[in-house]
């Protein structure tokens, strides 16, 4: 297999394949794009985050969706776990 490229800041391999850096980037500068419910996030602003891959120029078609869909249903349910005092929780 390919070997990933060294982190430049730490020293350490970089964990995230090079074909998942694109969808990687996209989450990351989506997490303005969540809806507020007044119980806290309810889902992502999809129109929101087309408009970021636009502008960021990363690719945003089904795939893209669907990877972030699932992105977004773990962090909906690390939420909920932090929210109900689950110890399993990841959440910090």
């Amino acid at each position: 297999g390919g070997r990933r490229p060294q982190c430049l800041r730490c020293g350490l391999r970089d964990p995230l394949w090079p074909e998942l850096r694109p969808i990687a980037a996209l989450w990351e500068a989506s997490q303005g794009q969540w809806r507020y419910s007044f119980s806290g996030p309810s889902g992502m602003d999809w129109n929101g985050v087309k408009t970021v891959a636009e502008l960021l120029e990363l690719p945003f078609g089904r795939e893209e969706f669907l990877m972030l869909s699932e992105l977004e249903a773990d962090t909906l349910a690390e939420i909920r776990k932090e929210r109900e005092g689950c110890p399993t929780s990841s959440a910090k």
